[in-house]
């Protein structure tokens, strides 16, 4: 616990980097990862009671003129204003930042994406930024469980994590994100080629490699399993990072957005046209006729101390192939 205003006794019962302890918990429809991610809203806090009489310790404190929380004009008094919070905010504060990422999108040469994947392209740059971070390793601590379950009971509470906008909306030197889409019917396959940099070629560091895969399914309201689509990405041909990090390995197959992050720090040889080769499958499902649109976005990244040209020489390898659209 920790005092949010020692005046007032106000307190909040969880650190404040975790998720408020209300939070419901139980993850999405098949083992699939939910929620897709959290992000900061504003916890409700507590006032300790110090009445014998009363069984409760706590009671939620009801404090509209002090934080935490977001603030806005009062509906009360034109020329006051109040804090709010809860999981309407953060929603609110996460889509301003996804809307950010139109005016991105409209800037990636050679992409043409069009308008009916704007959607697909969001959800897939938005969950593409996550990751567990601090919050993920302080509820692994607390959770004296091992292996899948503890993993999967994380997802339950954070999804794929916290969100960091910026990591997408821009490449540096040392990060460099390609984005690809197009639509697969059942049984079909898709290969997407990340060109693998030559300044990694041998090289002793720590490189991570974070995949995500977005789509929307269409329904099938008559069967228990009622999504009619079944996308998922596999890669292949190169293991300059092969340790999973964050959500466990099945979880994230299970639904509508697939995201992966890999490290690895070996020194790995290899061909100077040789790519990280990414494959989208469509599995086959019962009643599926339409195809199905979906957006690949994958990111190859080093520490920005190691000083390697990642940026520059992706980017000419990609402009030799067919052109691939590569975010700036």
């Amino acid at each position: 616990m920790s005092v949010v205003d020692a005046t007032d006794k106000r307190i909040d019962v969880s650190d404040s980097s975790m998720p408020a302890t209300y939070t419901a918990l139980g993850g999405g429809y098949g083992k699939s990862i939910k929620p897709d991610l959290v992000y900061n809203g504003g916890k409700l806090t507590y006032q300790e009671i110090f009445i014998d009489s009363s069984d409760a310790t706590f009671r939620v404190s009801t404090m509209p003129a002090k934080t935490p929380g977001q603030k806005v004009a009062s509906p009360f008094n034109p020329t006051s204003t109040v804090y709010v919070r809860g999981t309407s905010n953060a929603t609110a504060i996460v889509s301003r930042l996804a809307s950010d990422f139109i005016k991105v999108i409209s800037q990636i040469p050679h992409l043409n994406l069009p308008d009916e994947l704007m959607a697909i392209a969001i959800k897939a740059m938005l969950v593409h930024s996550c990751s567990w971070g601090e919050i993920g390793e302080k509820l692994e601590e607390s959770l004296e469980l091992k292996g899948s379950l503890k993993k999967q009971i994380i997802s339950n509470w954070i999804g794929y994590g916290m969100p960091d906008v910026e990591r997408v909306k821009e490449c540096t030197q040392q990060r460099v994100t390609l984005m690809g889409y197009g639509s697969i019917s059942q049984g079909q396959e898709v290969m997407f080629n990340y060109p693998l940099p030559s300044c990694l070629n041998s090289i002793t560091c720590k490189k991570k490699l974070t995949i995500t895969l977005a789509w929307f399914s269409p329904i099938n309201s008559g069967n228990k399993i009622y999504r009619k689509a079944r996308l998922v990405f596999t890669q292949k041909n190169h293991n300059i990072a092969d340790q999973r990090l964050d959500a466990y390995y099945h979880s994230v197959k299970r639904g509508t957005v697939q995201h992966e992050i890999l490290i690895g720090e070996k020194a790995i040889p290899f061909l100077d046209n040789d790519n990280i080769e990414i494959i989208v499958s469509c599995s086959k499902e019962e009643g599926l006729t339409e195809s199905i649109p979906y957006v690949l976005l994958a990111t190859l990244e080093v520490a920005p101390e190691e000083m390697l040209p990642l940026y520059d020489e992706i980017k000419a390898k990609v402009e030799i192939q067919t052109q691939v659209p590569i975010m700036q």
